[in-house]
């Protein structure tokens, strides 16, 4: 109800007062006294207390209600992912792709199967209609037998696969040794000071007791440090070539009665014999005939050019390097890699279809992480495993710049091309 001169509608602010009445107030408040419009209040019933509280409760059991549903619903959820899962463990015709078939006893199987069958009629049966603690009992039955008749096999399985990665690392540690002390042997090692020579023995005696240390139950810290062994072998022999061509630039300086300049800081120092070393790696040399670099790298390593890669290398400021046409193997393609590490033009690099290993992964990764404009990198149908996953993960999380890796055809698993694909996502 409105009182003015001619009954017209008026804006006004309404506000609900401390008891539950309803307030009206006119909105021209610069109105003067007893000439502007009126507003009357418009009183509501007041709102018991102990109403309220019953809407309160009543609110919180319907929220507790629609958790339940919830909970219900992600439990029915998980055991019919269980049941998925698991199925194929037991089906003779997934042996190929799930080698768990092929561990388990036939009564295993059965077991598991008649288990599964059992529990997804539970699901649209009986567990339709399921309250929560039925629904969680039925969860807990499915993954205790997991645990009883799976669980032992995949624990075996990891072991297993544990050793094998281990021996993996180990043997590509022994060969960095085996190349090691060849070098040393040389002509390259009766250039090192006779004490970094002395050293450089006692460091690889070292790393050899370590390596040949036998292990009743392999763990994922032992891989970690056979991991880090193989790295600084790797480190120290980038040390002592440094420490050569040191040691042989000071020797014709001398001869030619010439000062010694070395552009940039001076370089790394030898590791400790227990194998920790400060260096770090030297920046690529600047190169200008990459077709030439890319040659003369293949005679110093005795393998053949492959004439369709020096073609592409003759273009002065290539931004791709395909070698799926290009068949050159893996060592032909770890010198095209060398020849990318000083190609600072490229940006595409397609290594498909030519034969590369784990080790071969640790040498491109160690070539190419410091690469300023490296986009892409194809890497699929490569006989390359959970190792190289490894590597390559370390790989894309410090080069930001890379945005593409195709994986396909090779021999990671799953989780590790999963991991890599998120770090790539958006980037």
């Amino acid at each position: 109800q409105v009182q003015g001169a001619e009954q017209q509608p008026l804006e006004c602010s309404v506000s609900i007062g401390t008891h539950g009445q309803l307030q009206v107030a006119p909105a021209e408040q610069g109105s003067p006294k007893g000439t502007g419009p009126k507003c009357i209040p418009l009183p509501l019933p007041v709102v018991p207390g102990d109403r309220v509280t019953h809407w309160h409760a009543t609110e919180g059991r319907l929220r507790a209600i629609d958790a339940n549903v919830v909970l219900i619903a992600n439990t029915r959820n998980a055991i019919e992912s269980m049941v998925y899962d698991v199925r194929p463990y037991t089906d003779a015709a997934e042996a190929a792709n799930h080698s768990l078939y092929q561990h388990l006893t036939s009564t295993e199987r059965d077991t598991l199967r008649a288990a599964l069958d059992k529990a997804e009629l539970w699901l649209y049966e009986d567990g339709e209609e399921a309250d929560l603690p039925a629904v969680q009992a039925q969860l807990a039955d499915m993954e205790g037998l997991y645990e009883k008749i799976v669980g032992p096999h995949e624990q075996r399985l990891r072991r297993e696969q544990l050793a094998q990665d281990l021996q993996v690392i180990r043997r590509g540690t022994q060969e960095g040794i085996d190349g090691l002390r060849q070098w040393l042997a040389g002509p390259d090692g009766a250039a090192l000071p006779v004490g970094d020579l002395d050293q450089a023995v006692q460091f690889l005696d070292g790393v050899q007791a370590k390596i040949t240390q036998a292990r009743t139950e392999v763990t994922d810290g032992d891989l970690a440090e056979a991991r880090k062994l193989q790295d600084q072998v790797s480190e120290y022999a980038g040390t002592l070539h440094y420490k050569k061509v040191v040691t042989q630039s000071k020797e014709e300086a001398q001869e030619n009665g010439e000062p010694l300049a070395l552009d940039g800081p001076a370089g790394p120092a030898l590791p400790l014999p227990a194998g920790e070393s400060n260096g770090s790696a030297s920046p690529p040399p600047v190169v200008t005939d990459f077709a030439a670099h890319y040659t003369n790298l293949c005679q110093q390593r005795k393998i053949k050019c492959n004439s369709g890669v020096v073609k592409m290398l003759q273009n002065t400021a290539p931004t791709s390097i395909d070698l799926l046409h290009n068949f050159v193997g893996p060592k032909g393609a770890l010198a095209v890699v060398d020849t990318v590490r000083v190609m600072p033009s490229v940006t595409e690099l397609n290594l498909s279809g030519n034969s590369l290993d784990n080790e071969d992964i640790k040498s491109i990764v160690h070539n190419l992480e410091a690469h300023p404009n490296l986009t892409s990198i194809d890497l699929s149908d490569n006989p390359i495993s959970v190792i190289a996953g490894q590597m390559l993960i370390k790989f894309v999380t410090s080069n930001t710049r890379l945005k593409c890796m195709n994986l396909e055809g090779t021999l990671l698993m799953k989780t590790q091309k999963e991991s890599i694909g998120k770090l790539l996502e958006g980037r």
